[in-house]
């Protein structure tokens, strides 16, 4: 979404309203059209890369419903309201063709302003702030399902942004003593986001500088209400912290009700520990009194599935001086969830909090209708468990404490993530293998360092030949799955490792017994879903990608890379370019696929993406072998395990724009 506005010459020019009610304006004259389908179409096209979309992917993402023909007859109507709503005016709002359709030149939009604003000094991001307002994106904009889901992520991901500028502006501010726009960017965010405690304290440390300590009370009292009001906590130690530094004498927190002690368990090194509290209901028929309960039993049974977890069970929510019974060192979280029935609706609230500070590692309110009982809990259950393992897993990574084993495996496996060198990749591999040494019953260690032989220590080089690491790979993938038949990850590796050795028949076993085990894993299931398309499998890699978004409404760009390239080996490029233009951070392949769809639909900017390509992969290419286009079509090769010719002989043909001279034949 962060975009630049095309530019243009002199004259009246065309502004775009994006923020809450959708509107067009030239000079004094509006311009907006009637139709909600025609505003968000226009709005759709200055949020997208390029500002330019093909028809075929407008006419399904407003008309999906229909027939092609009907579809695009649609896309012409809408096309010419559009143009029409400009009367007079002499701006041309659109330019089309018979492929494609873009925004004309010389436009302006609050989003665009906003964003440009966001990356100024403290002073511009507080009017960036200033004017977003409590407004939505695209308020009141439902046109379709299709459209809603992307409108979904677009809407997340400027609420991101705009948070992160709240919170990198007052750091700012606060270093620099500018007392006025840390003021200014607090005051304004807070009133958008009421609940962002990391905001709030920064705010309180701001109000402090300048003497207003009555305000950073009252800013802790606001965050305090909200919490206990929309999630049931409490503030964590930060805001009480900030408090107490500007309070008279030291905020201690609140003392927690008389309660039984629980048992003293011992000291475990091992996964974080996940304490699985009562779901309690409200406004209730009689008749469903005890469904929080049944809920709970089956959220109870899916997390049970996995490995990276150990899950307990409890019967009230441990006060922070509890959490340290659980043994030394154990990083401890709470689970627990309201259930509110309202009319025809079930709003469930689970929360997930961090027991050493009570804070809130994450909630996430969801809406769900009812008349279908089974089918709305399915769905909540789904969202609950696909939900809490990935926010753990982030969440535990800065607390473990190196000198343990496990924790040692959890800071190994974080760099293995998040390596961005050769150097780093190799350093992350050697202290997984110290890891193994230490400890070869840790099952859990075993695919990181698969994944990283197998993948040239996940792209940090190319060019060399990957098969002594595959060798390893394998090896490695052979022990964990004899150490813990039940743990997906070694299923997934295993399953790879098959598809690079050729063993369709056993990759597809290993992926389809990784998806048994857990189905709600929703990373896991995202690696059989790219194997099943490399053996051709396309519905079925489709089926399992639908799984993971049901798992998780908001997921991140690796899924959007798997679904990019599953429609461009389907022949749909333009569908494949509008899932690779919400990758935020392509990686080294996410960006050849974005760039071989953009070139297989003609899109303008597809030699200049293709040349950012190759200078990218020249980058990281070995000094010892000469990149010409033959070899880097035979590494491509070796890291796209299609298992049929045919599926090869497709993305080769996508090649062509990209690599000159690239042919099939030249693997």
């Amino acid at each position: 979404m962060n975009r630049e506005t095309s530019p243009g010459g002199d004259g009246v020019h065309l502004r775009l309203q994006l923020l809450g009610e959708v509107r067009f304006s030239v000079g004094s004259a509006d311009v907006t059209p009637r139709s909600k389908r025609a505003r968000a179409l226009v709005a759709y096209l200055a949020l997208s890369r390029g500002y330019t979309a093909t028809r075929a992917r407008l006419a399904d993402l407003f008309w999906g419903d229909r027939g092609e023909a009907q579809a695009r007859g649609s896309l012409r109507q809408c096309l010419l309201e559009v143009r029409s709503a400009a009367g007079d005016t002499g701006v041309e709002i659109l330019s089309s063709d018979r492929e494609s359709v873009s925004l004309g030149a010389g436009w302006t939009s609050d989003i665009a302003e906003i964003e440009a604003a966001m990356a100024g000094p403290c002073a511009s991001i507080a009017d960036a702030i200033e004017t977003a307002g409590r407004e939505q994106l695209l308020g009141g904009l439902f046109v379709s399902d299709e459209y809603d889901e992307w409108l979904t992520l677009a809407r997340a991901d400027f609420d991101a942004r705009l948070a992160d500028a709240a919170r990198r502006g007052l750091a700012r501010a606060i270093e620099t003593g500018d007392a006025e726009s840390a003021r200014r960017i607090a005051d304004h965010y807070l009133l958008r986001d009421p609940g962002d405690e990391e905001v709030t304290v920064l705010a309180m440390r701001a109000d402090a500088m300048r003497g207003a300590a009555p305000i950073a009370h009252r800013r802790f009292q606001k965050l305090r209400d909200y919490l206990a009001a929309e999630l049931g906590t409490a503030p964590g130690p930060a805001a009480l912290d900030a408090l107490a530094a500007v309070a008279s004498t030291p905020v201690a927190e609140p003392v927690a009700p008389t309660a039984p002690t629980l048992p003293v368990l011992p000291t475990h090194d091992g996964p974080p520990l996940l304490l699985v509290c009562p779901f309690v209901e409200t406004g209730f028929a009689s008749n469903l009194m005890h469904l929080a309960d049944g809920v709970r039993e089956e959220v109870l049974s899916g997390l049970s599935r996995f490995k990276d977890l150990r899950v307990l069970v409890e019967d009230r929510m441990p006060s922070s001086d509890e959490a340290t019974m659980f043994g030394a060192g154990t990083i401890a979280y709470a689970l627990t969830a309201t259930l509110r029935q309202s009319g025809t609706h079930m709003r469930v609230t689970p929360v997930l909090t961090r027991l050493s500070d009570r804070s809130v590692v994450w909630s996430n309110p969801v809406s769900i209708e009812v008349s279908d009982l089974q089918e709305a809990i399915d769905a909540m259950v789904d969202r609950i468990i696909g939900a809490v393992t990935p926010r753990v897993e982030r969440d535990a990574v800065p607390r473990a404490q190196p000198s343990a084993v496990y924790d040692r495996y959890l800071v190994a496996r974080h760099r293995a993530r998040t390596a961005t060198t050769l150097h780093e990749g190799k350093a992350a591999a050697d202290l997984l293998e110290g890891v193994i040494a230490d400890a070869p019953e840790l099952a859990v260690a075993y695919p990181h360092l698969i994944r990283l032989y197998n993948t040239n220590y996940f792209y940090k080089i190319a060019g060399i030949d990957p098969a002594p690491n595959r060798v390893r790979a394998f090896e490695l993938a052979k022990t964990a799955l004899s150490l813990d038949r039940g743990h997906i990850h070694g299923y997934t590796v295993m399953g790879w490792c098959q598809l690079w050795r050729g063993g369709w028949d056993a990759a597809r076993a290993h992926f389809e017994k990784a998806v048994e085990l857990n189905p709600y894993h929703s990373e896991r299931i995202k690696e059989a879903a790219f194997g099943l398309i490399f053996l051709g499998e396309h519905a079925k890699g489709g089926d399992y990608l639908q799984r993971c978004l049901d798992l998780d409404p908001l997921p991140n760009d690796n899924f959007f890379e798997d679904l990019g390239f599953l429609k461009l080996m389907q022949r749909k490029p333009e569908e494949a370019v509008a899932y690779f233009d919400l990758i935020v951070e392509p990686t080294l392949f996410a960006d050849l696929y974005g760039v071989l769809a953009s070139c297989a639909v003609g899109h303008p900017a597809g030699p200049t993406m293709a040349a950012a390509w190759r200078r990218r992969i020249a980058a990281i290419w070995s000094p010892d072998v000469p990149m010409t286009d033959a070899n880097m079509v035979s590494w491509l090769h070796t890291h796209l395990p299609f298992r049929k010719p045919e599926h090869w002989s497709l993305f080769s043909s996508y090649l062509g724009p990209v690599l000159r001279d690239a042919h099939p034949e030249a693997a």
